[in-house]
């Protein structure tokens, strides 16, 4: 049961009572609502329209006591009447609650005010609504369902990325997305990590599970250096023949190991090495003329094991490396390369190691070359992406610039991959794929009296103002190279290149005496290899 009467308990003579716009009365009156939220309002000839929302409840009678306000009485306040399509959605006037919709929002000074109206599952909407002294502003906002990503994932805590921007650990939801095709990759240590792609479809929920398996552990690795007062001794880990000295080893299990250091006419050297992780171990053996081999430091538990009679032609060593190939320079080595061709006339360059963890290693270079009217410093970083003999696969990163008399520079920035095939201990075959990108200067931006010919009269398919500028571009290089090792620290080295496209002018007799007249596009190296 409702009953509305007034704050002073008479009666209100010609008023008129509506309940969501529906006439039910005068004041007082007493009536019966079903269980809803209810608009009601009272009006009166020379009093200002009175309201107020009423949330009726099962078996719970209300009263509602009604005060009229004279319109003598200049208003200083006015209302807001916020509805949306999305019943209970809830409403923000200025950043404060004021309930759900439909929502009556009194006492508001005049001026503009900022409404919001928010529900779970549909994305917030915002308006700016004008409040007029003595008025009610109605406003209506409607709302959008909000398309919403659940991810889950096996293990729990997986990181979660969406189009390559980190969102968090699952479980999460993700609310901010629009409809159409999204990325979602699952990264946890240890593990494998997943990529799924989903579509989603506005308003609607859809659950992702990311299911990661555990990766197998490598075993643990380090390194062994062999070296001996005799060069050139054969050295075998645990019977097995794996070079000769001076020797590096970058990846030996952990553990103890037995090692053998032979050479014809000498006693044989055996000792017991015990590898960290991550460490290398040193060992240096003193061969002695004849006699007979004495262990050194062997441990009383370990088995010697004998050696191979002889050594097998494909066990990996140093015999190798270069600069030129997928097989990269073990660390704790130097490679130097010096070479004649063209377009470069001289080149040399020198190469290192920087890490080999097995799976992954790393080497870098710096070279030096010229064709006299140019001279370049280049360097180059090399990592590996595949070794399963006899073939390497590596991925190469060179920058370098450099310049020449009469205003010439120029810079380079080349990437690509590397690819080698090794027979036994014999050679190695590389080919390769470089995009290079170039910029050369060949002329001073202004007229000089130090500069070359052609900048002042420029050949008929430049212009004066064209020749003075950078010429850049960029060019897909192709090239083989076979390397051929002479003995355990020298090796013969020679390579074809071919340009696709882009004819690089610097590369012609317009701009150096020497060079052919145009860019033949086919470039040549032959040199040798010192390895330390």
């Amino acid at each position: 049961m409702v009953t509305i009467q007034s704050d002073t308990g008479s009666a209100l003579p010609g008023s008129m009572v509506t309940i969501n716009g529906k006439a039910v009365g005068a004041v007082p009156t007493r009536l019966r609502l079903r269980v809803g939220r209810y608009l009601v309002e009272v009006e009166r000839p020379g009093y200002r329209t009175w309201r107020q929302w009423l949330d009726v409840k099962a078996d719970t009678p209300s009263t509602l006591k009604v005060k009229l306000i004279s319109t003598t009485v200049a208003p200083t306040t006015g209302a807001l009447l916020v509805a949306s399509d999305v019943l209970d959605a809830e409403v923000l006037v200025d950043g404060k609650s004021a309930g759900k919709v439909p929502a009556l929002v009194e006492q508001l000074k005049p001026g503009t005010h900022r409404v919001r109206v928010q529900a779970k599952g549909y994305a917030p909407k915002e308006s700016s609504a004008t409040v007029t002294a003595g008025k009610t502003t109605k406003v209506t906002l409607r709302l959008k369902p909000t398309t919403e990503l659940k991810i889950v994932s096996e293990p729990a805590a997986v990181e979660v990325w969406v189009n390559g921007e980190k969102k968090g650990l699952a479980p999460l939801s993700l609310t901010n997305l629009k409809a159409g095709k999204h990325l979602v990759e699952g990264r946890l240590a240890g593990h494998t990590s997943v990529q799924r792609t989903v579509e989603l479809t506005q308003g609607k929920l859809f659950t992702l599970k990311l299911e990661l398996k555990a990766q197998r552990a490598a075993p643990a690795t380090g390194g062994l250096r062999v070296t001996s007062n005799q060069p050139q001794a054969l050295v075998f880990i645990d019977g097995r023949f794996v070079g000769k000295t001076p020797l590096l080893r970058p990846q030996v299990v952990v553990g103890p190991h037995v090692v053998t250091v032979r050479k014809k006419g000498f006693a044989e050297h055996l000792e017991t090495v015990e590898v960290k992780a991550g460490t290398i171990a040193a060992l240096t053996a003193k061969l002695t003329p004849g006699g007979a081999s004495q262990p050194t430091s062997l441990a009383a538990s370990q088995p010697t094991s004998k050696p191979t009679s002889r050594p097998t032609e494909d066990d990996e060593d140093t015999r190798l490396m270069n600069a030129h190939s997928a097989r990269l320079v073990a660390p704790a080595y130097v490679v130097g390369d010096v070479s004649v061709g063209f377009p470069h006339l001289l080149e040399a360059r020198l190469t290192t190691g920087l890490f080999d963890l097995g799976r992954v290693g790393m080497d870098a270079g710096v070279a030096l070359r010229t064709y006299f009217v140019v001279t370049e410093v280049d360097l180059r970083l090399r990592a590996r992406l595949l070794r399963a003999a006899p073939f390497s696969l590596a991925a190469v990163l060179a920058l370098g610039g450099g310049g020449g008399p009469k205003s010439r520079n120029t810079f380079h920035v080349d990437f690509g991959a590397i690819g080698t095939w090794q027979y036994k201990r014999r050679f190695n075959v590389s080919a390769h794929a470089l995009l290079s990108i170039y910029t050369d200067r060949l002329c001073p931006e202004n007229s000089s009296e130090n500069e070359v010919d052609a900048c002042r009269v420029p050949p008929d398919d430049l212009t004066s103002a064209k020749v003075r500028k950078r010429f850049t571009s960029v060019r897909l290089m192709l090239g083989a190279t076979m390397s051929v090792p002479i003995t355990d620290w020298l090796s013969v080295f020679g390579g074809l290149e071919v340009a696709a496209a882009a004819n690089r002018r610097s590369f012609t007799d317009t701009f150096a005496s020497y060079m052919p007249s145009s860019d033949p596009h086919v470039y040549g190296r032959v040199g040798v290899t010192l390895k330390r």
